[in-house]
């Protein structure tokens, strides 16, 4: 009688447990009774990363079998796409079902480059329509890609103006690349978010 019990019970744990958690047993039948269970719940962050200093990123999983939530300092992040100031650790909540809660962390560096520093500005980010880049040498060329790395825009400019307004309404909603080339030789790489 007691061994059919012990069966009924282990059953009855299996099926109200496996309906809110996809978890399995780590007991072997008859000898552990108290054994604890092992959840499928996981998650695994992006691998670390270093951005340049007014730079966005978007954060990312690997892995995950969940809902995904992003955290910095303890506070839940409204977007994916962030933009650190300074050296930030991100953690990634992975929520499912009735399993215990996976965590997981990254760290984004931010690189400071005295070159950069008020050196190129664009701006707004994000934008709409009319994405402005301005600079203390001049603007030689302008390349927008996309994640890919496909060109959708490439602008030259003789003049070497300081500031350049660049139509980008026709594009579509996502994150681009755009290369600014500078009369020096030297570019510069940032991040632009299309509304």
């Amino acid at each position: 009688m007691k061994k059919q019990f012990l069966i009924l019970a282990i059953f009855f744990s299996f099926y109200g447990f496996s309906q809110d958690c996809p978890c399995v047993k780590t007991a072997i039948l008859g000898e552990n009774s108290e054994a604890s269970f092992v959840h499928n719940n996981k998650v695994v962050a992006m691998d670390d990363a270093e951005i340049g200093e007014g730079d966005f990123i978007e954060l990312r999983t690997k892995e995950s079998m969940g809902k995904v939530i992003w955290y910095s300092n303890g506070q839940e992040l409204g977007s994916s796409i962030v933009r650190p100031e300074k050296t930030t650790e991100y953690t990634v909540k992975s929520s499912l079902h009735d399993c215990p809660d996976a965590y997981d962390k990254v760290i984004i560096s931010v690189k400071t480059n005295d070159f950069q520093k008020g050196k190129v500005f664009i701006f707004p980010n994000p934008v709409k329509e009319i994405l402005t880049i301005t600079s203390d040498s001049g603007i030689r060329n302008v390349e927008v890609k996309n994640i890919t790395g496909e060109t959708l825009l490439n602008l030259s400019y003789t003049d070497l103006s300081s500031k350049q307004s660049i139509d980008i309404s026709t594009l579509p909603t996502g994150i681009y690349l755009v290369k600014i080339d500078l009369p020096d030789g030297n570019s510069i790489l940032k991040e632009v978010i299309k509304r």
